[in-house]
């Protein structure tokens, strides 16, 4: 294993390909995997060694963890090891393919259809966001009787994340309505937005405030160069990472959004500069000490159970319990609640497989990554982009990891608008095509008509 100085070195080498990536392909993807590593991982392991704060402690139903600097540090080389896999075989394999040659479309295609069907994305919205506020006032009722979102309530409490869906198919039709004819039209787009953006925040669904405002940044900064989205977008990451521990403050009940602004702010620069909401070495401290220990690693049931996830237990009463936490029975003794601590996309990887998971998973993850970012890159229109602020958005939460089959039906259920709009405009673009190549057909036909009487004789025509 790497000592803390090598692994620093190994970083900031990590981070110099990266910029050169970054600066020569226009992908920033890999500047956020790296972010995340030194803010959860790095940062926190030199702050804890340093004595600027200490290992998470949890009061579990059973202490079956030992949070030692040697399992930091071993904890630290796995996550490295996991993060330098993936930078590398993204880069490797982006370097080896090439691009689409031909475009799926072009913004005018995509705005004939927009113009066509915005009614119906207006009308979409305002049932979304009215089944929302409905859903979710039916759930808080039912969980005041007692009654657990795994019994059914789940889907009616994370409806409303289509919001963030919605919210970037409002941006994207409101961006491509005509400024003079469709002034009003265009007002109400954005007033809805903004009131859709505000009601999306909620300190205990992070997630689904960030996978809008990530995407329509995205769109934001599509024409920018690479110089100016690298201010930009070191500002923004440091925000997201701030914006944590404001919710963390805000989550803690010491403080509220009606307290003072600056102590707010200052409580939240201090969780920050304390590492308490990036916390995932920890977690990968933890989890490394379950498998292979307590439990057998999951090879390959971590992520079969995403496909389990959406049945309620209601129906299947025996579905196996998720999360190690619950696994162990180390929650039993909270009445209810649960407590877990993120160990990360690659504590998952851990779970499946120990190292050789770890180096295997975040070869795959590179691999499916990269094939959805040149997905996206097939579109010569703003879907592109909208397809790139999912996959950026959705490595949040992805990598902080802590409950895969959860993370992923966070995603699904804020992005399932999105996924229907494309597979409906992809059928308008095979229509279109179709369309083209029968005119070019015709004309073809025409013109070799013409050319055939221009090539008869006066003689042939009379007789």
């Amino acid at each position: 294993m790497a000592d803390s100085s090598t692994v620093t070195i190994i970083f900031y080498i990590l981070s110099g390909v990266s910029l050169i990536y970054f600066f020569s392909k226009n992908d920033e993807y890999l500047a956020v995997i790296l972010l995340f590593f030194y803010s959860s991982c790095l940062s926190r392991y030199d702050k804890i060694m340093a004595g600027t704060t200490k290992y998470v402690y949890v009061a579990y139903a059973r202490n079956i963890f030992s949070m030692t600097d040697d399992i930091a540090f071993q904890a630290l080389n796995y996550l490295l090891t996991g993060t330098a896999v993936f930078c590398g075989s993204y880069i490797l394999l982006s370097l080896s393919t090439k691009p689409r040659a031909v475009k799926r479309d072009n913004d005018d295609l995509l705005r004939v259809f927009l113009q066509k069907n915005q009614t119906i994305i207006l009308g979409s919205f305002i049932l979304i966001f009215v089944l929302t506020i409905v859903l979710l006032g039916a759930v808080l009722a039912s969980a005041s009787e007692g009654t657990s979102l795994a019994y059914g309530n789940s889907y009616a409490y994370y409806f409303g994340f289509a919001l963030s869906g919605m919210i970037l198919l409002m941006f994207l039709a409101a961006r491509n309505l005509t400024k003079g004819k469709d002034v009003m039209m265009k007002w109400l787009f954005y007033t809805l937005i903004v009131l859709a953006g505000i009601y999306t925040y909620d300190i205990n669904n992070r997630f689904r405030f960030l996978s809008w405002i990530v995407g329509v940044a995205i769109i934001f900064t599509k024409t920018y160069k690479p110089t100016k989205k690298f201010i930009l977008f070191g500002l923004g990451g440091y925000a997201v990472v701030l914006f944590f521990s404001f919710v963390g403050v805000l989550r803690m009940g010491k403080l509220s959004l009606s307290s003072d602004p600056e102590k707010i702010i200052e409580a939240a620069q201090e969780r920050l500069q304390s590492g308490e909401d990036q916390n995932m070495l920890d977690g990968m401290m933890m989890i490394m000490q379950v498998y292979p220990n307590y439990l057998p690693y999951a090879t390959g049931m971590e992520h079969i159970e995403i496909l389990l996830r959406p049945i309620p237990r209601s129906w299947w009463p025996g579905k196996p319990l998720g999360s190690y936490i619950n696994k162990l029975g180390l929650n039993d003794n909270m009445e209810g609640s649960t407590v877990g601590i993120s160990p990360s996309l690659y504590g998952s990887f851990y779970a499946e497989g120990g190292l050789i998971g770890i180096i295997l998973f975040s070869f795959l993850y590179a691999f499916l990554i990269l094939k959805l970012f040149q997905f996206s890159a097939s579109y010569g229109s703003e879907v592109q982009y909208i397809i790139k602020g999912m996959i950026i958005s959705s490595t949040i939460p992805l990598l902080r990891g802590g409950d895969l089959p959860g993370i992923v039906a966070f995603i699904c259920m804020a992005f399932w608008p999105v996924f229907i709009f494309i597979y409906y405009y992809n059928g308008f673009l095979k229509k279109m095509d179709r369309l083209s190549r029968t005119s070019e057909n015709q004309a073809d036909i025409s013109n070799n008509l013409l050319k055939l009487q221009q090539s008869l004789k006066p003689e042939s025509l009379k007789a």
